[in-house]
């Protein structure tokens, strides 16, 4: 949640700020990557969402090919309580396509 609504932009208007941007966003990027494939649906969208509004210095490919990977594996999950419906599909791929677009660095 918190990833949701902070002010990302915060650390580009204010300078010394910006040495602050690594302890912030530090044990939130970790606990994200050893807890991937444990989020519900909800929270994966959420933390995906999240992401995305933080900017591509922060999501940086190798995390965003985790979440890409684990993304595949939920479209393909066996077990319907896992598996993303096409709706949540579609959020995913509205979000993704966002990031891109305002990180066109990635493309």
């Amino acid at each position: 949640m918190i990833l949701n609504y902070f002010p990302h932009n915060i650390w580009k208007s204010e300078a010394e700020l910006g040495k602050l941007k690594e302890a912030f966003y530090f044990p939130i990027i970790h606990t994200v990557k050893e807890n991937l494939e444990k989020l519900d649906k909800r929270q994966y969208l959420s933390i995906f969402q999240g992401l995305t509004l933080a900017g591509d210095q922060i999501f940086k490919p190798e995390l965003l090919n985790m979440v890409l990977n684990s993304f595949i594996k939920r479209i393909k999950a066996q077990d319907k309580e896992e598996q993303f419906s096409m709706a949540e599909v579609m959020s995913f791929l509205e979000l993704y396509v966002q990031f891109l677009r305002m990180n066109s660095s990635l493309l």
